[in-house]
């Protein structure tokens, strides 16, 4: 059959022949219902699509039992970090300025360190005379002269911030199309240990799911997370680093549908009249290990603030391999080996502000644009074989090995940005932010609205 599937599907056309081989010379009075219900199954794909008699037929077919869904669960783990990263780097943005004590933000914008609305309070100072730390008496002495400064408050301070993101992507060569979505809430703590070092350890939750638009399944994942963090700076240089440890769970639906000859001599229990189904489950987790550091710089003339920033995010993922469950003993259960993927993402852009000063407080309108450009993350080969066949757990090993692709990474795009924010009066801020990242077959759209209320902790 390989001479008829696309190169990808080579080594699971092979291994369909090999397993149905090894159980017609079986004995028929050893085999589990899951292995007679396998070789039925392999034994009609074969005489309906092979031997090119239906070579269309037999590349959907192939693609449909592959388990290539499973694909999506590193991209998910990537994600996860991702937000974690912008939820602390938001928080070192505001401490940068500052601001201790209790913040929290109903919604934050998800957005890098030194996006914008960090430097809102270096911006206010040039457009309203407000004293912030950059190039203030604040970045002098942390405040000590104003009691009545943010940055007169307590060394020690928390935060609460949360994202929500949506996306999509295409079908392609190797991966199945799907919509996510992904919701994130990060909470923690730090110390000023000086007016310019800031250190804090933070937790977070993520959870998300994917829902393969082909009607294929669905991917389910939580996370949960802890994290180190600090931020060096002086005037309107900063560096910022973040490390993360996380373990994620992941639940799967997954879905398979075919067709076959129905005057098959053998039909498969889970066929009828031609068609075929087979409904799986599976559950397994993953390590993960996550590092961020952010290098900027603020320039302020009049009301606007503008400057450059890079940052560099390193994220590596260990999923557990894992064996679906096979309610219905179709014998196309599959088992995954063990999975490991790595991240290397380079961003370079800046920012650009502009204060507007009202009669009730100052409106920021900001806009951010990065070049981002992946390092690693290349595409990767996964081991998988039917869980039915009479080989697995003998010394030999299953003779049903193929594998599954994922898609070569997208190595270069841009993430922009645009919103507004404002400064009230009793330390109340406000924003709307749209961040988007769109690549040849991925969109990811985030949207926030959120209140940022400041607290002196005595």
């Amino acid at each position: 059959m390989q001479n008829f599937v696309a190169p990808y599907q080579e080594s699971e056309a092979a291994a369909l022949e090999r397993v149905c081989a090894a159980l017609q010379s079986a004995n028929p009075a050893t085999l589990t219902v899951a292995q007679r219900n396998l070789y039925a199954n392999c034994t009609a794909i074969i005489g309906t699509h092979g031997g090119g008699v239906d070579a269309a037929g037999l590349k959907e077919t192939l693609d449909a039992i592959s388990g290539k869904q499973t694909t999506a669960q590193m991209r998910t783990g990537i994600q996860f970090a991702g937000a974690q990263f912008t939820n602390i780097g938001t928080r070192l943005a505001q401490l940068r300025q500052g601001v201790s004590g209790a913040s929290f933000a109903a919604l934050d914008t998800g957005l890098p360190a030194g996006s914008g609305l960090g430097e809102l309070f270096a911006a206010l100072e040039d457009a309203t005379g407000y004293k912030g730390p950059a190039g203030s008496a604040a970045a002098e002495g942390g405040g000590s002269g104003d009691p009545g400064s943010i940055s007169a408050s307590t060394r020690l301070g928390f935060f609460i911030n949360g994202t929500l993101r949506r996306g999509s992507q295409d079908t392609t060569t190797y991966e199945t199309p799907f919509d996510f979505r992904q919701n994130n809430i990060t909470a923690g703590a730090d110390y000023r240990l000086s007016d310019r070092i800031v250190l804090g350890l933070a937790i977070g939750h993520s959870d998300g799911t994917t829902d393969f638009t082909d009607g294929t399944g669905r991917l389910d994942a939580r996370s949960n997370l802890a994290s180190l963090y600090g931020t060096f700076y002086n005037e309107s240089f900063y560096v910022d680093l973040i490390g993360t440890f996380a373990h994620i769970s992941y639940n799967a639906d997954r879905t398979t549908e075919f067709s076959i000859n129905p005057n098959t001599p053998v039909v498969p229990t889970n066929c009828s009249g031609g068609e075929c189904s087979v409904d799986t489950t599976a559950s397994t987790g993953a390590r993960q290990f996550a590092v961020s550091g952010n290098v900027g710089y603020s320039f302020n003339h009049g009301a606007f603030t503008w400057g450059p920033d890079i940052a560099l995010d390193y994220t590596r993922i260990n999923v557990n391999g894992f064996t679906e469950n096979d309610p219905d003993r179709s014998g196309l259960g599959l088992a995954y080996g063990e999975d490991t993927g790595e991240s290397l993402l380079a961003k370079a852009g800046g920012h650009l502000s502009y204060a507007i000063k009202m009669p009730f407080g100052v409106i920021l309108p900001e806009a951010r644009a990065h070049y981002v450009h992946e390092f690693k993350n290349d595409q990767r080969a996964l081991s998988v074989h039917f869980s039915a066949d009479p080989d697995a757990g003998t010394a030999s090993g299953p003779v049903s090995n193929f594998v599954v692709f994922t898609d070569p990474p997208q190595r270069s795009y841009f993430d922009w940005a645009a919103g507004v924010s404002a400064q009230f009066a009793f330390g109340i801020s406000a924003f709307v932010d749209y961040n988007a990242i769109t690549s040849s077959d991925q969109r990811v759209h985030e949207f926030a609205v959120g209140l940022r209320v400041e607290h002196q902790v005595p």
